[in-house]
């Protein structure tokens, strides 16, 4: 019989795995979570630091449709990044037979965190 999926029993799961396995799930607990909060903060970013808009200001003045114009823009680049990440994806069986399966868990991160660093170097394109 099969038993139902619960937090308890995924919690001892979790404690019951190799150490290799564990180390590796907080690795990915650990980067996913840095993503995400990168991901909910890139919109903002835009749209108050690179178009240099004012979220707090009047809903129909200049500053704000700036801070607007930004956030879209944000989203437009969220989308590309989405795109390539499924391409990524998609290519991942070819490329694991290449550089293996360390290298292409170490290059999907690197990529991404070159690609993060990009935007805080330059926040005025």
């Amino acid at each position: 019989t099969r038993r139902a999926m619960t937090l308890k029993s995924l919690l001892r799961a979790l404690v019951n795995m190799p150490p290799h396995y564990r180390y590796l799930c907080i690795s990915h607990l650990i980067g996913w979570t840095a993503f995400l909060s990168n991901m909910l903060f890139f919109t903002d970013f835009m749209g108050q630091i690179v178009y240099r808009g004012d979220p707090y200001s009047a809903h129909n003045s200049t500053e704000f449709l700036i801070y607007e114009r930004g956030v879209e823009v944000g989203c437009w680049g969220l989308c590309i990044n989405s795109v390539f990440s499924s391409l990524y994806s998609y290519f991942q069986k070819v490329l694991v037979s290449y550089i293996g399966l360390k290298g292409l868990y170490f290059t999907g991160y690197l990529l991404f965190g070159l690609g993060t660093g990009f935007i805080g170097l330059f926040p005025n394109v």
